[in-house]
């Protein structure tokens, strides 16, 4: 019970950071708060009228996530198997002194990431920043603001945007059942296509794989990693935290909440979110409980 204790309390703090964003406004919160769209204000009377979690599903869930505790090893490797594309390809180009790009494809899934250097020294700590289903992440003042605290501790950090939104704006192409599938701009951005995707992975592997590696590859570099994402952004950050255990910390605002919630009564008949986030079958397996547990776990299976 311990254990979902904790895992539970990995949700409640991610309500409070986005309380206390409400309360304090650190950066422009009207901004923000168009990312909040999983639970909306009328949504949140209405949570109050349904204990969506019966005592039975509470004792299960907690059994669950001591199998995954107990198994984390592999659980991750299996989830890593069957959401990453090992040979999606990295690329990186030194743009100026403080910044490389880094581009990384998956078949035709492209992305383009920013890795900002304080200085010309070797920097210690890496701060990754994952925007929203938006625009560049650069044309935010909250943004700008991370990065400037991010610059002021003397850490790098790695600015992400998600598959077809900010950053990587752009066609998209991957295997389909029949036929190669060639999307444009537009149809990029409605991620229930990618259901159609036909190969020996999960479809959740054309959004997960290049940002994974991007950071996979940086990683050894670092003695401490922290990652942030807003909404969809936040998406990525809880399932690259489960998947990386050399992330230390994370931090997730209005980005993930376990399935019963996407369908349950509050957010109507059909679930809340991108197809990503409820759409594919490894949710039938394992729930955001499930990866809210494997971020708490570094390699040897110990609270980070």
């Amino acid at each position: 019970m311990m254990r979902y204790i904790s895992a539970a309390l990995l949700v409640l703090i991610s309500f409070l950071v986005g309380a206390l964003f409400h309360k304090f406004k650190p950066f422009p919160y009207t901004e923000l708060y168009g990312y909040y769209r999983s639970v909306n204000i009328n949504d949140e009377k209405q949570m109050k009228k349904y204990d969506l979690y019966s005592a039975e599903e509470v004792k299960k869930i907690s059994f669950n996530l001591e199998k995954t505790q107990k198994n984390f090893k592999e659980v991750r490797e299996y989830l890593i198997k069957r959401v990453l594309n090992e040979d999606t390809v990295v690329n990186t180009i030194i743009y100026n002194d403080k910044n490389k790009i880094i581009f990384s494809r998956n078949y035709g899934v492209l992305t383009k990431n920013i890795l900002t250097k304080p200085n010309n020294k070797k920097s210690e700590c890496l701060n990754i920043y994952i925007h929203g289903h938006d625009e560049s992440p650069f044309k935010f003042d909250y943004y700008k603001s991370f990065l400037r605290t991010s610059i002021k501790l003397q850490c790098d950090t790695l600015t992400m945007s998600p598959v077809a939104f900010g950053l990587n704006e752009g066609e998209s192409s991957f295997p389909g059942y029949k036929y190669y599938i060639k999307l444009n701009k537009k149809e990029s951005q409605n991620h229930f296509f990618y259901s159609y995707y036909n190969g020996n992975l999960d479809p959740l592997s054309l959004f997960l794989s290049n940002h994974y590696y991007v950071i996979n590859n940086i990683s050894g570099q670092y003695s401490r990693i922290s990652i942030t994402g807003i909404s969809g952004g936040g998406w990525y950050a809880t399932w690259l935290s489960a998947l990386l255990p050399q992330i230390d910390l994370s931090i997730i605002y209005a980005g993930s909440m376990p399935i019963k919630y996407h369908y349950s009564n509050i957010s109507g008949d059909f679930p809340v979110g991108d197809w990503e986030q409820t759409g594919s079958k490894i949710y039938n397996e394992y729930d955001y409980w499930d990866l809210f547990k494997l971020s708490m776990l570094d390699n040897s299976g110990k609270n980070i």
